[in-house]
């Protein structure tokens, strides 16, 4: 579960999913390039969409999920 200094992270992966349409396995490789404070993994990134945690983010936002 993310704290309070993760916000921001949720904010940023919410951006890149609704906005820019990314899968979590590209934000995750573009925290990493950016050399990002907060960067999380991959599969956290699904697991917090799996529990509703990032804001405005379901697996209906997800095309690998959709697509299955």
């Amino acid at each position: 579960m993310p704290n309070k200094q993760n916000t921001d992270v949720l904010i940023y992966i919410a951006d890149k999913i609704i906005k820019q349409h990314k899968a979590p396995d590209v934000i995750y490789s573009d925290m990493v390039k950016q050399n990002y404070k907060n960067a999380v993994s991959t599969k956290t990134i699904y697991n917090w969409v799996d529990q509703g945690i990032v804001p405005g983010v379901t697996n209906r936002n997800l095309w690998e999920k959709t697509k299955q």
